[in-house]
């Protein structure tokens, strides 16, 4: 999962997030960082087959108007 730029999240018992997946009957969630749900799943392989492949680029391969800076006059 952490090639496909994800983290795995446990839902505790008792949280929000245990209560939200019980109600739903599942047992994952993939869920981008601003908290939209892109799917639900009976379990983590399912889930993990709806991973959107990100690529994410290392800090050194960075330039400055990738990284929202105008370039350099």
């Amino acid at each position: 999962m952490r090639r496909r730029g994800a983290v795995l999240v446990v839902a505790v018992p008792g949280t929000v997030l245990h209560r939200w997946l019980r109600a739903g009957r599942a047992r994952a969630a993939v869920v981008r960082p601003d908290g939209t749900v892109l799917c639900t799943a009976r379990g983590v392989p399912d889930a993990r087959q709806s991973l959107p492949t990100l690529s994410v680029p290392r800090p050194d391969e960075l330039s400055d108007t990738s990284a929202g800076r105008p370039p350099d006059e």
